[in-house]
């Protein structure tokens, strides 16, 4: 994951990514430290790293209806 983040933030320059928490059951405890890393460096290049799961989406979704 860590890669993976990295990528789309340092090499790609996304400045708003949204990682998608929605069919995750269990997150590790050493996951934790990266996703905090990738927020960093969004910030740190002007952007953010959001997190978003299902219960977020099914909020947007009934807000729109």
């Amino acid at each position: 994951m860590d890669a993976v983040l990295q990528d789309l933030i340092d090499a790609q320059g996304n400045l708003d990514v949204i990682l998608d928490l929605c069919e995750v059951s269990y997150l590790q405890r050493d996951a934790v430290p990266l996703i905090v890393n990738a927020a960093h460096q969004a910030h740190n290049h002007g952007g953010r790293l959001r997190l978003a799961d299902r219960a977020c989406r099914d909020r947007r979704e009934s807000a729109t209806n």
